[in-house]
């Protein structure tokens, strides 16, 4: 008897989470604002928060809750604008960059994600971030700045009842580097679309 009691209760509170988790989920207008080793930055962005991009991949720390991506409105690419960016957590969310058909079809995990009701996080695992070449920061400005690959780092992001979002990005283009040697931190700030 208390053993189907102590079954039942985990099944409520894990269904409770998930419905808690699932309210996280849609498009966000935000802002990035930091700095590189250049100079500061402010760029505006959209926080994209979807359901599990692929739930058969196993990865060390297990399923996502959650995918995410963080796509901003300059490209990472080709702007040469410092702090543009292109992130997702899977390479199946590189279709809101044109991402090659092959990679989205693949739907690699390349971070460890965690989500509470109120937070996600985000650690971008070195032995897994080639697995999304779209993944890339622009940490310099103008025309011959070019989009570098982004091999480890973290995010961090918290969600409010009114459904504003704030958080902190960190990202390195060196596999091995600390949160203080990396060359792109920035706050984010925004608001559900």
């Amino acid at each position: 008897m208390v053993r189907w009691f102590l079954v039942a209760v985990c099944v409520l509170v894990f269904a409770a989470d998930a419905r808690a988790q699932a309210r996280l989920q849609g498009r966000y207008a935000v802002t990035l604002r930091g700095t590189t080793p250049s100079d500061t930055f402010r760029v505006a962005a959209t926080l994209h928060v979807v359901p599990c991009a692929n739930r058969e991949t196993i990865v060390p720390g297990g399923r996502h809750p959650l995918d995410v991506a963080i796509i901003t409105h300059a490209s990472a690419a080709s702007s040469g604008v410092r702090g543009a960016l292109w992130f997702a957590t899977n390479s199946k969310l590189t279709s809101h960059v044109g991402g090659a058909p092959h990679l989205v079809a693949a739907a690699v995990h390349v971070c460890r994600v965690t989500a509470t009701p109120t937070t996600i996080t985000i650690h971008l695992d070195p032995a897994y971030a080639l697995g999304n070449p779209l993944n890339v920061m622009t940490t310099t400005a103008g025309p011959q700045a070019i989009g570098k690959r982004i091999l480890s780092g973290t995010v961090t992001l918290r969600f409010a009842r009114d459904g504003t979002v704030e958080g902190t990005v960190s990202f390195s283009d060196n596999p091995y580097a600390s949160g203080l040697e990396a060359p792109y931190n920035a706050t984010l700030t925004g608001t559900r679309l």
